[in-house]
């Protein structure tokens, strides 16, 4: 039997037994099977070889991109490890920057703490030729002077006595400017005495308010100042009457020459801040500028055409040589208030000079 026949028996004869197919019909058949048959093996062959080759494709892809992938990693890494280090440094920086501005202002804090301390130097030094000049000035002249002042004052009263008698107004009027003028040249006496340092304090017990009235009583004061007092009642304190008189008596008389001639005097004391008797005397002047607040104490400094420059800072000394301070504030045009603070137990020490 041919091949055909072995594998395609049913080609002999049909279903019911009837006429075999010839064989010269199904060989042309097998052969184009075959040809099929040879053909899809080659093509599975290849698609077996394109298949081995396509996985070796893939498996290189697949290292080439994990090698790519583990580059990248490796990148990554480096990458957050250079932000960090970025990081890092940015924060150094900044520390740098902020503690190269703390050196700066330290350094800008201590130049102008070192520039005001030789400011302070300079100011103490001309303040000390001041006291000195003062010093010598009041050693060689108040004592020349005490005389025919006091002369002076002797003959004012005489003459006064009689110009009282006689009732002549005008005469009256020129005694009143006799005795007004050599109150003036008798304080700049004691204020230059006071720099001199020619008296010893002398401590008392005895009441504030008694002190400001006899200060008051002591006053020159132009008929068109209203004088106002307020007064609180106070403990007596320790302090030299005299002294004390003196210096609110130099504060007083600035009070009036700041009003020329026209405005409200007023005096007050309490004892507001522990430990302190204050005594505050304010006016209604002109003010002190701002130019000229740093140098309200400084002797023989005055912006009035007849100052000494000697009554405030006077004044301050004898405060201070009470343990006390004096401060005030002021407003151009309305006025100024100084306020003396003295300490309610005053310390005894006849030995001190001021």
């Amino acid at each position: 039997m041919s091949r055909e026949n072995e594998v395609f028996p049913w080609f002999r004869k049909n279903k019911n037994g009837g006429r075999a197919i010839p064989e010269e019909s199904v060989k042309p058949v097998v052969r184009r099977m075959e040809e099929m048959a040879q053909g899809l093996k080659k093509a599975a062959e290849e698609n077996e070889k394109i298949r081995e080759a396509a996985k070796v494709s893939i498996e290189e892809k697949e290292t080439e991109i994990n090698v790519i992938k583990k580059d990248l990693g490796e990148q990554i890494e480096k990458l957050r490890k250079t932000q960090g280090a970025m990081a890092l440094m940015i924060k150094d920086l900044n520390d740098m920057s902020a503690e190269l501005k703390e050196t700066r202002d330290r350094l800008e804090e201590k130049v102008a703490e070192r520039t005001n301390e030789l400011m302070n130097i300079s100011q103490k030094l001309h303040r000390s030729e001041k006291l000195a000049f003062l010093g010598r000035l009041a050693g060689s002249v108040t004592h020349e002077l005490r005389d025919p002042l006091g002369i002076l004052s002797n003959a004012a009263y005489c003459l006064d006595q009689r110009v009282k008698e006689t009732g002549d107004g005008e005469a009256e009027k020129l005694v009143t400017t006799i005795k007004k003028e050599i109150s003036i040249i008798d304080n700049i006496i004691e204020d230059i005495m006071g720099f001199a340092g020619t008296r010893q304090n002398r401590f008392v017990e005895i009441d504030i308010k008694e002190v400001v009235e006899d200060t008051i009583a002591r006053l020159f004061i132009p008929k068109l100042i209203i004088v106002e007092r307020h007064f609180e009642d106070l403990p007596g304190i320790e302090l030299d009457p005299e002294q004390i008189q003196h210096a609110l008596l130099n504060i007083a008389n600035n009070a009036i020459m700041a009003m020329k001639g026209n405005g409200v005097l007023t005096f007050r004391s309490h004892g507001r801040e522990s430990g302190y008797v204050c005594v505050e005397i304010e006016d209604t002047g002109v003010g002190i500028k701002p130019e000229d607040r740093l140098l309200v104490f400084e002797p023989l400094y005055s912006t009035k055409p007849k100052g000494t420059g000697l009554g405030l800072s006077l004044a301050k000394m004898l405060v201070e040589a009470h343990k006390g301070r004096i401060e005030f504030t002021s407003e151009v045009g309305k006025g100024t208030t100084f306020s003396v603070f003295l300490p309610v137990k005053g310390e005894k020490n006849n030995e001190k000079k001021v």
